[in-house]
């Protein structure tokens, strides 16, 4: 038994592999921990995941969700203006916080003027493009089940922090 985390009541596992909830059709692989979510897909391409009756729960269940999370939402919009981040952003920060570093030094890379002026363009581009590997594949491997991490995208991972340490300070425009 588990808690469907859409219509929060617990269903019965149907096969030795899967949890399934014959409400909204959520299920969740228990051998390699895989999660089905819906998000982000077209109404048609909702209707070919879930028949019937486990469509329209899933729907409704998806709204009255998105209505709950709206107060959430709106309220960590202006905590981020007013302060850069908000309360629920410190829920996982450093998923938060390595989205917003990658993205950040991606934009310095491509709108900078500057550099440590003993440093080329060239090999600040080059340490540009390794701490925004870092950050992005430190984001990526939170999120993303089916990525394969290599001894190379480890080193890789690790010689780009080091350098966000080290460049810190230099990262300006």
């Amino acid at each position: 038994m588990r808690q469907c985390p859409y219509v929060k009541k617990n269903v019965k596992c149907s096969t030795d592999k899967t949890y399934d909830c014959s409400i909204c059709g959520f299920y969740e692989l228990k051998e390699i921990k895989e999660t089905k979510i819906i998000e982000g897909l077209t109404a048609s391409e909702i209707l070919k995941e879930f028949k019937g009756p486990n469509c329209i729960m899933y729907v409704y269940y998806r709204i009255i969700n998105w209505y709950q999370d709206l107060k959430l939402n709106i309220y960590a919009f202006f905590q981020r203006g007013k302060r850069g981040w908000a309360y629920s952003d410190t829920w996982s920060f450093d998923n938060y916080l390595s989205k917003v570093i990658s993205e950040g030094v991606s934009h310095l890379k491509k709108n900078t003027c500057g550099r440590p002026p003993h440093l080329s363009e060239k090999k600040w581009d080059i340490i540009l493009d390794d701490i925004v590997f870092a950050f992005d594949y430190n984001y990526k491997k939170m999120y993303e089940i089916s990525i394969k991490s290599t001894d190379e995208d480890l080193r890789r991972e690790k010689k780009g922090m080091k350098l966000f340490i080290k460049y810190f300070n230099n990262l300006w425009d």
